[in-house]
């Protein structure tokens, strides 16, 4: 099929992200590599930071193709 289907959509993605394609599994591995992370300061041992860290180019489009927002904010 010239100009269109799956395989076509692929190619066409990883030639403009320069990347190599990852499996679906792959990418599930790289979103779960997100942290959230606390920090406690020595002179502030009673005020805790929660802090999330900036997602990488592919986490960011993962959630872009899902239409979901990335998570600014953390919920238990």
């Amino acid at each position: 099929m010239v100009g269109g289907g799956p395989g076509h959509l692929g190619e066409r993605d990883r030639a403009r992200l320069r990347r190599p394609a990852r499996s679906f599994r792959g990418v599930l591995d790289h979103l779960a590599t997100m942290s959230r992370d606390t920090l406690v300061y020595e002179a502030f041992p009673d005020h805790p930071i929660d802090a999330l860290p900036t997602p990488t180019e592919l986490q960011a489009r993962a959630f872009e193709l899902i239409g979901a927002p990335i998570p600014t904010t953390l919920t238990p």
